[in-house]
């Protein structure tokens, strides 16, 4: 690591909000201290070898400081040219400055952090950070040209898609219009356990304001698919240290529930459009309830993502209870952080019911997740059935599944 590549880890940790300070003294080398509230982190670096060694317990803050090191390092030898950079869409009037100036804003407008990077010939260098993900925007005015570097992730994903399509947010696929960000007051929305056979269906509902929302970009809120799943707690704990009570509802609707509700919707779809409007209509009333009534004025936005094709299903179960239409969009967790804090609430409820229905079902690992690996869901199904018999399957999977249905047709 160089001295510009130790600037550049400067910058994303003043972006976090997280403090830096001067360490012990330590021999061919320096110590530097990272902490975030009771988190701390001694960082080892050594010049002459160009290392950054992080140390001490686990924690969310180390975890977000080893991924950064590990996906912030070049990806080209020291001084090489850049390659195959995108070329900018030329518009009259537009200067270099001023399409750096837009990937700026845009970085701002998705809630992520952006802070100078290395230096590098005849440019510019940024360092863009979401949580743990880290990227590159190398940038040369001259040319009006931008390339993006660093590990796969979705926030390297996004930037690219960004540069090559110019300055304008990225379209939905139904309407071709513009996706919008949520930057300000509102209520996200997910779910997790959808296209699980074992354990709840789970749907949360966060609010964020203004307060809130740069608390949980601090503590690394994201979509829960892209954090690790020895992370989920720790960051679902924090979520729920950040978010009033009154702020946040999660339903988990366990599998008799569940098998109950699909028998009379007839469709997973319309179960879960009903369960998303039944719990943002709780989360209303209970923030209207609370000693601010004006937390949820009638126009405050409910974002979530569109999972079924015909988005007019959520948007009925929304007008029944005279909820405002819901902002639904694909991967939306980019577009509110309430809905990435909402993801990992559902996330981490699921991912526990799978252990307490592990344990009542008297087995000693967590019930499977996913639907794909037929083998061991058949097999964890068949020792549920041995142990409690067939009736007692649909206390522990979802049995609108057809392998489990078929399942209980052989044990019956």
């Amino acid at each position: 690591m160089t001295q510009n590549r130790l600037n550049a880890l400067r910058a994303y940790v003043e972006a976090q909000g997280w403090e830096w300070r001067n360490g012990k003294p330590i021999q061919h080398g320096e110590q530097i201290i990272i902490a975030s509230g009771d988190q701390q982190v001694a960082l080892n670096y050594y010049p002459r070898r160009g290392k950054l060694v992080p140390g001490g317990p686990e924690s969310p803050l180390k975890a977000a400081l080893t991924n950064w090191l590990a996906q912030a390092e070049p990806t080209g030898t020291s001084g090489a040219s850049p390659t195959t950079p995108s070329p900018a869409p030329r518009t009259s009037g537009s200067g270099g400055s001023t399409r750096l100036d837009a990937l700026k804003a845009y970085v701002a407008g998705q809630g992520w952090n952006w802070g100078p990077g290395a230096t590098i010939p005849y440019g510019e260098q940024i360092v863009v950070t979401s949580g743990a993900a880290t990227a590159l925007v190398n940038f040369w005015p001259k040319r009006g040209r931008m390339q993006v570097q660093g590990n796969a992730s979705s926030l390297k994903a996004d930037l690219q898609a960004w540069v090559e399509r110019g300055q304008e947010p990225a379209a939905t696929p139904e309407t071709g219009k513009p996706a919008a960000v949520f930057t300000g007051p509102h209520i996200g929305m997910d779910e997790s356990g959808k296209g699980d056979w074992f354990g709840p269906l789970v749907v949360a509902a966060v609010y964020v304001d203004t307060r809130t929302i740069p608390l949980l970009r601090r503590a690394g809120v994201r979509d829960s698919k892209e954090l690790e799943a020895a992370l989920l707690p720790q960051i679902a704990a924090q979520i729920v240290q950040i978010i009033p009570p009154e702020q946040r509802l999660v339903w988990s609707m366990l599998p008799e529930e569940y098998n109950r509700l699909y028998a009379q919707y007839g469709n997973i779809n319309l179960l879960l459009a009903a369960a998303y409007a039944q719990v943002a209509a709780q989360l209303r009333q209970t923030m209207q309830s609370a000693t601010d009534t004006t937390t949820a004025p009638a126009d405050l936005p409910i974002v979530c993502d569109q999972f079924s094709q015909r988005a007019d299903r959520l948007e009925q179960a929304f007008a029944a209870r005279q909820l405002p239409r819901p902002q639904q969009q694909h991967h939306a967790e980019a577009a509110g952080i309430g809905v990435a804090a909402a993801s990992i609430l559902a996330s981490d409820t699921f991912a526990g019911a799978l252990a307490d229905l592990a344990g009542e079902a008297g087995l000693p690992n967590p019930l499977p997740k996913g639907a794909s690996a037929i083998a061991a869901l058949q097999a964890t199904a068949r020792r549920i059935i041995a142990r409690q018999g067939a009736t007692a399957l649909g206390r522990y999977a979802k049995l609108n599944f057809k392998p489990v249905r078929e399942l209980l047709e052989r044990a019956t």
